[in-house]
Parts: structure tokens; sequence; C-alpha cells
């Protein structure tokens, strides 16, 4: 029996509020079997809550004027069992990263294509906690970057079955509030005001930094040498396979030491 673990107050606090306001427009596109609405309405924090206290299963799409954000997650029961996302690498990509053999890979492949009942028998040849840490981290990696944005719309499409990958669910109530406490971080900091689309550069020539070699972690190491010509913060992101908050929290760092600066906006 999972542990029901409450979600930052303010958050509590808006779902009925954000229940109630949800807008006519929104009803009238919506049916039996889908849910569509726009995130000013309800947004990500107070979204994911609603569904969780639903026990919805489906499907959740977000759609943003900037198609490169879209994103889909994948419900059972209001609980989350996976997630496609432009803000984290693909489930393969993450897994060769922990180091596992082309013949381990190709288990967990059969395994995630198996048909559930067929499962137990794979599942002893894969490393299902790796597996299940893998699809963790991925859903953490895109729920952070989405609790900032709320210009884009949704739709639930309800489903019964295909929905879940492995025997392990997420409560999306206790991600909410895992993400809202990483963000607390952020904030403390001073880099919540950053976005997906900003750009930075290094502002100081590669043979600056030879004196204070000592002073940079492996991290900012890994940022810098990124960082020679202007990237999108979303771009490095998944270049570095990083969290959004660690992301945030080294740039911002970086940045206040003078080796960084925010590149000029297009618009």
């Amino acid at each position: 029996k999972s542990t029901v673990i409450e979600v930052p107050s303010q958050v509590v606090a808006n779902v009925h509020q954000a229940v109630d306001a949800y807008s006519e427009e929104d009803r009238q596109h919506s049916t039996s079997n889908t849910i569509n609405g726009a995130l000013t309405t309800i947004p990500i924090p107070e979204l994911l809550p609603f569904l969780y206290k639903q026990r919805q299963t489906g499907v959740l799409r977000l759609h943003f004027d900037d198609s490169r954000l879209d994103s889909q997650f994948h419900f059972v029961d209001g609980k989350l069992s996976y997630v496609r996302t432009p803000f984290a690498p693909g489930l393969g990509n993450m897994l060769q990263r922990r180091k596992l053999s082309p013949e381990e890979l190709t288990k967990v492949r059969d395994y995630l294509k198996a048909d559930p009942r067929e499962r137990a028998s794979l599942r002893e040849h894969i490393d299902m906690e790796s597996l299940e840490n893998v699809i963790y981290d991925r859903l953490m990696m895109a729920l952070l970057p989405l609790f900032y944005v709320n210009d884009g719309r949704f739709s639930f499409q309800r489903a019964e079955r295909g929905l879940q990958l492995t025997d392990k669910l997420f409560d999306a109530q206790m991600l909410c509030f895992q993400v809202a406490q990483r963000l607390e971080h952020i904030a403390a900091l001073g880099a919540n005001t950053l976005s997906p689309d900003d750009e930075f550069h290094v502002i100081q020539d590669v043979g600056d930094f030879t004196t204070k070699t000592n002073d940079f972690t492996m991290l900012e190491w890994r940022v810098l040498a990124s960082l020679f010509k202007p990237k999108m913060l979303l771009t490095l992101a998944l270049e570095l396979y990083l969290s959004w908050d660690k992301l945030l929290v080294t740039v911002l760092l970086l940045e206040q030491r003078g080796i960084l600066e925010q590149h000029p906006s297009r618009d």
C-alpha cells in the first residue's frame, strides 16, 4: 500500500479552484473519453494531482506553441508509468549510461514489449531496479521544467490498456511533491527565472581557465565545454543528460562567477 504524501499547500489549495474555473469552452471540447483544457486554467502542478485523485487511466498530452516542448504522460489508475518528453534522453540511452551490456539491453527491450502476462518469466533475467530508477529519473526530468510553463493546452485521452511498462507505478501526487522540493532549492538560489529557451555562452577565453582548474567541478567543466558557442538550456540539458534543476544551478553559479553570460534574446 503506497503512502499518500500531500503536495505543497499552494497546490492543494488551488486544485478545487482550478477545477471550478475549468472554462465552458474547455468543457465543450471535452467528451466522455477526453478531457481538454488550457494550462492557464489548470497548470501542471495542479493537473497531475487532479488526475491522480480521479484515478484516471489514459494518456495526457501537452501541446505548446513551441512544439519542441510537447510532452506525453501515461497514467494507470492515477499513477504515472511512462513519459515521452524532450527534457530527457530516451529510455534506451539512459539504460546504456547505466552500463548495461548489449545483451542486457536486449533483455530489457524484450521485457518491455512483452504482454504483461508473459513478463513474469522475463523479469528474473533483467535488473528491474535499474529499469524502474531510469523511468523515475525520466519522469522527474520531464516534470521539472514543465512546472514553469502555463501557456499550453492539455488533452487527456482515457484508455484501459497498453500503458503500463513495468509492475512499478509512480504516485503522481508524490512526484509533484518531490518536484516542488527540488524547485524550492532552485528558487532559493535565484535560478527560477531561467527558461528552456534561454541561451548562454562562455565569455572568457579557454586560456583564462588554466589557473582555475581546481575551482571547477566535473559537472561545471562539462557545461563550460559545451558553451563556447551560444546554446539553449534545453539543448544543453539533452546533450549532457542533466536534470533541469542541476543544470539551472550550475549555469547560475557560473554566470555569477563571470564565466557565462546570457545570450541576447532574438525577439
